[in-house]
C-alpha cells in the first residue's frame, strides 16, 4: 500500500519487519504512549500489542531506529487511520 523499501543488511541479525513495527507504532501513538522504552515493554509484556505488532518484541532502540527511519510512513499511517477512525 505504501510501497516501502526496506533496506537490508548483509550482517547481524534479520531486521523487524516494518509493517509489523508500523501498526505497533500507530497503536502506540492512538494510545497516546510517546516513550520507546513503554512501547517495547507494552509490546512484551500486554497481549493486546503482540496481537497488533503481529508478536514481535522489538527493543527500546529498535523502536527509536524505526521511528527515525520510517517516519514519513509512520505519519501517513496516522492520518489514514484517523480519516478512516472519522468515516466510521
Amino acid at each position: 500500500m505504501l510501497n516501502i523499501k526496506e533496506s537490508k543488511k548483509k550482517k547481524g541479525r534479520e531486521s523487524l519487519p516494518i509493517d509489523s513495527i508500523l501498526k505497533l507504532l500507530v497503536y502506540a501513538k492512538i494510545k497516546h504512549l510517546e516513550s520507546a522504552k513503554y512501547i517495547a515493554n507494552m509490546a512484551k509484556y500486554h497481549e493486546i500489542y503482540r496481537f497488533v505488532s503481529d508478536d514481535i518484541r522489538p527493543s527500546k532502540r529498535s523502536v527509536q531506529i524505526y521511528r527515525r527511519e520510517y517516519d514519513c510512513y509512520f505519519e501517513v499511517l496516522v492520518q489514514m487511520t484517523l480519516k478512516k477512525r472519522l468515516q466510521i
